[in-house]
Order: C-alpha cells, then structure tokens, then sequence
C-alpha cells in the first residue's frame, strides 16, 4: 500500500533512509519534518519497506515535484516498490494540477532505471577544481547574504530563462543540511554574482554560481573568503555532464542547479 508519512512512520523512515545512504539519524530526522508533508511510503504487510519525498517546486508559472531521497530497504530491492512508487508521483502531480517531476540519480546505473520510466536527462553542468592563491589580491569581494536575497537575485539571473525555482523554504534546508552560505559576490559595490558554498575537509565546494562569463575571479573570491585554497565549482552549460533528470521531456531545457546531490 502506498501513502503518505505519518508520525508512526518515523522511526522506520529513518532506519531505512540511513540504510540507504548512510546519514546520520539527526539529519535525516531535520529533512522528515521539514518535508513529512511530501513523504511517500510503501507499506508491505505492516513494514514500510521503500520510500520517496516529493518537494515543491516549479518552472515559471509550471508546478511540480523534485523528487528525493528514493529508497526501498535492501530485502526488498528488485520487488519493484520503488517503480510503484514512481508511478504514484507520476499519477498524483496528474491529479494536483503539477505538471513535472524533476530528480537527481544517486549513481550513473540509476539513469537508465528512470529513462524506462519517462525520465530525459537534462541540465548539463561544468565541474571545475581548482587550486587558488588565498592571498592573491583580486577586486571582487564575497559576503554572506540570507536566502531570501539569493531567492532574489536567482529570479532576478534567471529572469525569461526556464529555471527550477526553489522557494525560500527549500533554500533554508539546503543551508542547514550542508552546513553552508549564500554568497554575494561584489565587484565596485555592484552586486555581480551570487554562489552557494559548503565545506567539505579541506575543499571549498560551490555547489551553485550564477555569474557572466569567466568564473576565476569569482572562484577565486570565495576561495580567499573562506581561506581555503582548494575549489570544486559546479557551473550550468549548454554541453557538458548530465546529472538531473525530468518528466516529461517538454522540460528538458530546464536548468536545475541547487540541487541536493
């Protein structure tokens, strides 16, 4: 039987959430009661044995579904839980006036398990590393903002674009569960780019940056302001690697960058 979270569940959702991944119980805890209202279950003669969140999100005016956290415990993989489930989220934004769902593939192997379902894969990305001088003296400047100005000024970059928004919610929690910062990125008191960033070790990740044309210097200006010399930058392009994937494929030319990944 297929349904929604209920309190009962959590318990369960957590054990099988930290099978799955490996997270640790308190974070997974944060996005169940951030999320519960989207929470899906398979229930299979008491036990609830797979799962899948459905997040709000939209393309313009077009509302849909991210979908996250696609799980099914370990005895029970190859049943097909995690298909019915799929097809529950595919029916359900059929029958709520939403038109798309959009997700990220844990592993490669994964693509193909959603292209028999409908899934295109879009959203090219550019993955740089890069080894900066911290002490390189460079005219932009980077600070921290609320994600209510990043909201802003990601409309504001996106604006004629067909982009995935994530409402300030949304923005909250991937702020908290990667420990990071909305950045602004200031060159001669004008703001010229925007980045999100979170710490891994010793490598500085940005995980999203939304800037015209060369992003050294940007890279760069987050590099000195988090004083760490190692950079993994992730930047949309038109080529380049596929990691997310939409249903139906009319949105194929979405960009979907913030994702949780």
């Amino acid at each position: 039987m297929i349904r929604f979270f209920e309190e009962k569940d959590k318990e369960a959702v957590i054990s099988l959430w930290q099978e799955a991944f490996g997270d640790k119980r308190e974070e997974i805890a944060v996005f169940v009661d951030f999320f519960k209202s989207g929470l899906l279950v398979f229930e299979n003669d008491g036990q609830v044995v797979s799962m899948l969140t459905l997040i709000k999100t939209s393309v313009g005016a077009k509302k849909g579904r991210y979908v996250y956290a696609v799980a099914t415990d370990k005895k029970f993989r190859g049943m097909g839980f995690a298909s019915r489930l799929i097809d529950f989220a595919k029916q359900y934004i059929s029958d709520n006036d939403e038109i798309f769902l959009v997700l990220v593939p844990r592993e490669k192997s994964l693509f193909n398990f959603y292209k028999k379902h409908g899934f295109c894969e879009l959203c090219c990305c550019e993955k740089i590393e890069k080894k900066i001088n911290i002490y390189e003296n460079i005219d932009v400047k980077a600070e921290t903002i609320t994600a209510e100005d990043y909201f802003s000024f990601r409309e504001s970059f996106f604006a004629g674009e067909k982009h995935a928004v994530w409402d300030i919610k949304m923005l909250d929690f991937i702020k908290k569960a990667y420990r990071g910062d909305f950045i602004a990125l200031r060159k001669e008191n004008r703001v010229c780019g925007t980045a999100f960033c979170y710490v891994a070790g010793d490598v500085l990740v940005v995980s999203e940056l939304l800037q015209r044309g060369n992003p050294d210097t940007s890279i760069n200006a987050l590099g000195k302001f988090f004083r760490l010399s190692k950079v993994f930058c992730i930047i949309a392009k038109n080529q380049g690697d596929k990691f997310a994937m939409i249903y139906p494929e009319e949105f194929r030319d979405t960009y979907f960058g913030l994702a949780m990944k």
